[in-house]
């Protein structure tokens, strides 16, 4: 799975786990069924994060109850 790939909805919880003021990675969390930047966030977005994850596996996602978590692993670009 590319980066392209990604719905918006997926994109746009995965692009808050780096800034681009600093390179450290950061922790986001959203409830379920809730709006980022226009797009809905559901239990499809985090299934499709958990599938991207084992292709990019620079964050971490979890659960839990109704509360989506994603947390960068590693400072911005060292992917590259």
């Amino acid at each position: 799975m590319e980066w392209q790939e990604l719905s918006p909805s997926a994109a746009n919880v995965l692009e808050r786990c780096w800034s681009l003021h600093h390179d450290k990675p950061l922790r986001f969390s959203v409830p379920l069924d809730t709006h980022v930047h226009g797009a809905l966030v559901t239990m499809d977005t985090y299934k499709e994060i958990v599938t991207y994850q084992s292709h990019f596996p620079h964050f971490s996602v979890e659960l839990q109850e109704n509360l989506l978590i994603v947390t960068g692993t590693c400072s911005y670009g060292s992917w590259l």
